[in-house]
Formats: C-alpha cells, structure tokens, sequence
C-alpha cells in the first residue's frame, strides 16, 4: 500500500484538498470538472495509480479514451513516469490508453474478424476537387472547401442526423462557405472511392458500431466483451463528446456506472462545429444516479494578474457550472493593443521579447494565436519581414499560398505578361459581363494570335461604359511598376467581384481587403517596386519552408489548435468583433429565428476565447485591428468601463438587433412561441433589459431595404 501521504513525498507534491479525494476514488459514478491547467491528467493518473496499489485493481481492467493520438501518447509516457515514481518500480501492467477512434476499430475488428483499412480523405482531395470542377461556387479555397465540407459530414453522423452523412439529408444551412450541390457531389465521391477501396473512416466506425449495438441480435454480444475486457472505464476532455460516441459507451456500460469516471470542463467545450456537446457533461450529475461531481480549481498554469481578468469573461455564460478557480502563482502581465493592418505594434512586442530573450527561447515558448487561419498568415508574413523565423505546421498556411494573395499577384501578371492560362481563369473576376465561358474564348485567341487579351475582351461585352473604367485600372497595372499603386488598381479591379461573391455569413470581401491593406502597408513603408518584391518573396517562402523541416521559429496556430498547449508568452491577434464572436453567423442565425444556435455559438465563442487566453503562462497580449474589438475583450476585469457582453452587443445591424428583441419577447413583454426552456437558459438580465428596452424604441417602416424595422 501506498498511502497520499507517502505518494506526495516520493513525487515531492503537495496535493491540494481538491485532488485527494480524486486520487482516493473508488466505486461510484464520478465527474471531475478540472478548470484549464488544474493538472487533471496528472490527477486522474495518480487515482489509477493509487486504485493499482491499494485497492488491487488490475492495471489492464483499466480503460482510459481520449481524443487525439498525441493526449494519448502523452497519457502514455506520463503513466509510466508516475507509476515508477509513486511504486518505486516500472509496471508490469498498464492501463489501455486509447482513442475512440482506436477503441471503436478493435471492438468491430474484434466481431467481423478482418482489419480494416482506414480512409483518409486527404488521400482523396484531388478526386474530390475534381467532382465539383476544380471551382467553387462562392470562391472558396478549395483545399479549405474539401476541409469544411469533410467537417459537416461528420457533424452530421456524430449528432446522429445521418448515418453516412448523405442519408436524409437533403439540404445544408445558408452560413455554409459551400453549396448542397457541392457537399452532395463531395460526399458522393468520396464514398464511392471508399467502397472502390474497401476502406472505412472513422464516422463509418462509429456509425458500424451504434449499428451492431442496435441490432437485437449482436448488441449483448458487444456490451459483454466490453465489460469483461474493460472494468473501470474513464474518459478524458469528456467536454468534447459527440452523441453518437456518448450513445455507444452508454450502451455498452449497460447501466453499470460504478467504475465510470469522466474528466473535462464545460468552459473549454469548442468542437460544435464537428458535432460536440458539452450538455452531456452538463447533464452528468441528473442523468448518471449516484453520481457526483468533484472540481479541480486551482490554476497551476496561469499567473494570477492572466487568470483574474480572463475569468471574469467565462463567468459570464449562463450554460455552464458555477465554481471559483483560482490562480496557483502571483504576478503576470496582460496587456490589450490597438493595432494596424500590418501588425505593426504586436510585431514589435514580439521582436522586442525575441530579442531580449534569444530565437531558441522564442521557438519553444511563444506562440501566436488568431481565431482564424487566414489571419495568422498575414501576422507571420508580418514577423518574417522582421526577419523572425516563424513556424506553421503546413506550409501551405503561409500567405504566399493564400488564395487572395494568389489572385492579386495572378491578376498582375494577367496584365503585364498577356498570359493565357491566367487569362482562362481570371479575365472573368475583373471584367463586367465576361463570362466564364468568354473568358476561355479570349484565352484561346490570345494563344493563337498573340493579341493583347484586354483588346480581344472588350469586344465580347456590352457594358462599354464599364469596360472604360475597367481599362483605365488594367492600363495603369500594366505601366506601372510602383507596388503600392498598382494594389490601389488591383483593388477597384477585383472589389466589385468579392462584393458579389459574399453572402451573409461569409467573409470573402473582408479577407480580400485585409491582404490588400496589409501589402499596401508593405509596399508603402519600404517603397519597393513590383519586380523587387517579387523576388523578396521567392526568398521568404523558401525561408519559411526551411523553418518547417527544420522546426525553427515561433509557433503560429489557431485558438482552436492551441487546445492542451502552454506557453510562456501567448499573442493573439486579429481579436475583432467580426472574427470573434462573428457577427454576421450571429446575425444570419437571427434572420432565421435560430435562437438556440445563435445564443450557443456566442457562448461556445467565448469559451474559445478563454481557452486561448489560458494557453498563457506568464505573459498574455491581445490586440485587435478594427475599430470594435471583441466584446469579450470589455469583460476582463482591469478593462476601462468593464462590462458584461450580450449577442444584442456583439452584433453590429440595428434591425438585427430588432429582429432579435422580437423574437424573444411580444409587445406585451411575455415571451414568444420562439423561446423554449433550452433557450430560457441562456437568458440573463442584462440581455433582456436590452430586448424590452428595443421592443418599447421608436422604428419606422424602411421599404426599400427589407420592408421591415429601422431605428431612428
């Protein structure tokens, strides 16, 4: 036997009175909701540990699943170095680490008798781009439109709306960067290359197996090898559980939660978009009887002068469980920046801490952090300008592969070098009233002529009177060699294009603008020419190559790939209302009376925010470009005129705030038809002061935009 007290020497810890009775447990259905860096990996370990030496549980009746294979390496290594710490010996027997991905695989190999082999749908992009043409409808990278298209399907099967992501499903929501004819023709080919290949992918597992275990005649089969193979049952970041994965282990346990422990904290729950749930760990302590719910609040990761400010943000969610966490160590620094396109002022935060404290310190512990890819891409071009190495982990994230990058520097060439094939895929986006089909026409007369494509062009539209403006930007492109002029050109040229192509919830017309702005500021502050910066670039990308192979430079990630990490200094960028929460998603959820999706993805944003937040050990920047920052940046409890943030603040168009207001609540101020108990939930004072105070405004009929309500 190994009692705390000795495990607490041997390991040279001090256990606090939250982690004890974690460490003891035993025999009842158990919830520990551990707040970020609370150090619940080395916790729940450390009960498996003490179940082996004093409770004479076999190590191998012991199954842990989490949701990743590098958590579950890493749970791996960690088991081993704590058990030889805590027994004074390695183990004979281990724990079964696995995924659910790993989990769901054995049990069906297991049954059929034959391995599997597993899709993956990278191997298949170049098929799948090619069963929609190699183009999108709304323009949309298509690496990234394979990607979110790959990401809806699983939401699909993992919310258990369909069981291979085509079956009932017969339309998509309009937010979608993607058209239903798109996803139909994606998905169609792709598990028609799966079946050619006898292959299945992980949503297949999961679907196979809820199958088998509603099949009267397998399921007692399955819950009876998985019980007498696996006695004590936990699993990790249960935060991020989806229902069909939620469904399959509550069958196969059978009722029996006595050995059931799950670890996670419903303040990091930010996977809804691939289909999970933070209500089952929500829900646990009704649903599971016997249950209880045991907490980890100490922060042993960020300073006190972090924790305190960013807590108060995610003590504003209604949906979620209240408890006080508090910081482990004293001091810290937070500090929130006004920037610039370029990113001027966060760059020089980072060159000034790299400099100060070397490139090999900066490489393992910094990061940058944005809620979306295409933002890091610029604040990394941002930092090689300043000649500090950055890292991505695909070099297809850096802004030389960026689609608008790609298209404003293809367009260039178009027009000083008369080339074809450009002209084929291009010509179309600047020229009013050429079509596509035109612009195959004009790129085939320029190969056999060798004619100048603009003069072939402008005869095969009818709006003169735009072809002259148009010409007068094309000819200016082609004279000049000035960067920051031709931009301004290339600009007018492709503005009306992106206008066109944004809808409601897609922001192509913004990110176009922001790589604009950010070369403009380029080619402005170092006065180059377009030839001089075309081979700067060539340099730079191969830099940025070398810095991936060779694993130099600072980290460069997404809130959402930041999930699990720690790092000395953490800068975030881009911190923007239109980013986070998003207005427009807000806003379109609200046009369609979604209110339940509306007010979840406000609080699943703000969990995001507190998750990047907490990636910070000891230094935290924020900063943001436009002129309304986040509204979860005001809630930080050293903010000027610190406050609480609604979705009626978060979203920028007054009659969608009207729209909201109504929905919500009747004339008479009683609530509407609309408004459901879940919805209920997620209501708090200040929200509906606001609602009640906007159905009581004065509004005036506004017919020519949407024959509907307008503020004074």
């Amino acid at each position: 036997m190994v009692d705390i007290k000795t495990m607490q020497q041997r390991l040279g810890l001090i256990f606090s009175d939250e982690q004890i009775p974690v460490i003891e447990w035993k025999n009842k259905p158990l919830s520990v909701i551990a707040c970020a860096g609370s150090g619940k990996t080395t916790t729940i370990e450390l009960n498996m540990i003490y179940k082996t030496l004093n409770y004479r549980v076999n190590p191998t009746d012991m199954l842990c699943i989490t949701f990743s294979k590098t958590s579950q390496l890493d749970m791996d290594n960690r088991y081993n170095k704590l058990y030889e710490i805590v027994a004074q010996a390695p183990p004979i027997e281990r724990p079964h680490f696995t995924t659910f991905h790993a989990l769901f695989k054995r049990i069906l190999e297991y049954f059929k008798g034959e391995r599997f082999k597993v899709a993956q749908i990278e191997k298949y992009k170049y098929q799948l781009m090619r069963a929609i043409g190699f183009k999108s409808v709304n323009n949309f990278d298509l690496n990234e439109l394979i990607d979110a298209i790959a990401n809806y399907r699983s939401s699909l099967i993992n919310t258990l709306e369909s069981i291979d992501g085509l079956e009932n499903i017969e339309s998509i929501p309009d937010t979608l960067d993607f058209t239903y004819d798109e996803y139909k023709k994606v998905i169609s080919t792709y598990l028609d290359l799966k079946a050619q290949h006898d292959e299945i992918d992980f949503e297949d597992m999961q679907s196979l197996l809820l199958e088998m275990l509603e099949d009267d005649d397998k399921r007692e089969a399955v819950i009876q090898y998985f019980n007498n193979t696996y006695k004590h049952v936990y699993i990790d970041e249960f935060q991020d559980i989806s229902p069909i994965q939620y469904a399959i282990i509550d069958i196969m346990l059978n009722e029996d939660y006595s050995n059931f422990t799950v670890i996670g904290d419903d303040d990091q729950s930010i996977y809804k978009f691939r289909g999970s749930s933070s209500d089952f760990i929500l829900q646990f302590p009704n649903q599971i009887q016997g249950s209880q719910t045991l907490y980890l609040s100490t922060n042993y990761r960020c300073k006190s002068n972090i924790l305190n400010n960013v807590k108060t943000s995610i003590e504003m969610n209604e949906r979620r469980f209240k408890k006080d966490f508090q910081s482990h160590r004293k001091g810290g620094k937070i500090g929130i920046i006004k920037d610039k396109p370029d990113f001027e002022r966060i760059c020089g935060y980072i060159q000034q801490d790299v400099k100060e404290m070397g490139e090999d310190y900066a490489t393992e512990n910094f990061v940058v952090l944005s809620r979306i890819k295409f933002q890091l891409s610029l604040v990394a071009d941002a930092l090689m300008e300043r000649h500090i190495d950055v890292r991505f982990k695909n070099k297809n994230d850096a802004l030389q592969m960026n689609r608008f990058y790609q298209e404003i520097f293809n367009i260039i060439k178009m027009i000083k070098k008369n080339d074809s094939e450009i002209v084929k895929n291009y010509a179309y986006k600047i020229i009013k009233g050429l079509s596509k089909e035109k612009a195959k026409s004009v790129a085939r007369e320029v190969n056999n002529t060798k004619v100048y494509w603009l003069d072939i062009a402008k005869i095969k539209v009818s709006n003169q009177k735009a072809m002259k403006e148009t010409e007068k930007n094309i000819i200016a492109i082609k004279n000049e060699s000035n960067l920051e002029k031709i931009l301004i050109n290339v600009f007018d040229l492709l503005k009306g294009f992106y206008k066109s192509m944004s809808k409601r919830g897609s922001k192509n017309f913004d990110y176009f603008k922001d790589v604009i702005n950010y070369l403009q500021d380029i080619a402005k502050r170092d006065g180059v020419n377009y030839y001089q910066f075309v081979e700067k670039e060539r340099a730079k990308t191969q830099r940025i190559n070398q810095n991936i192979i060779n694993g130099n430079g600072i980290s460069i990630m997404t809130f959402h790939g930041s999930k699990g990490l720690e790092f000395e200094n953490v800068y975030m960028i881009g911190v923007d209302n239109i980013y986070i929460p998003g207005a427009s998603k807000l806003q379109y959820d609200i046009e369609n009376r979604r209110l339940y999706s509306c007010f979840a993805t406000f609080e699943e944003e703000r969990r995001l925010f507190y998750v990047a937040t907490t990636r910070a050990k000891n230094n935290l920047f924020i900063s943001y470009n436009s002129s309304k920052p986040s509204v979860f940046i005001h809630e930080l409890k050293d903010m000027d005129n610190q406050r609480r943030a609604t979705v009626i603040d978060a979203i920028d168009d007054n009659m969608s705030k009207f729209d909201l207001a109504k929905t919500i609540y009747k004339k008479d101020g009683s609530y509407t038809d609309f408004v459901t108990e879940d919805i209920k939930g997620y209501l708090n004072t200040k929200l509906e002061k606001q609602a009640k105070d906007l159905i009581q405004s004065n509004k005036v009929k506004n017919k020519k935009q949407r024959k509907d309500y307008k503020f004074r």
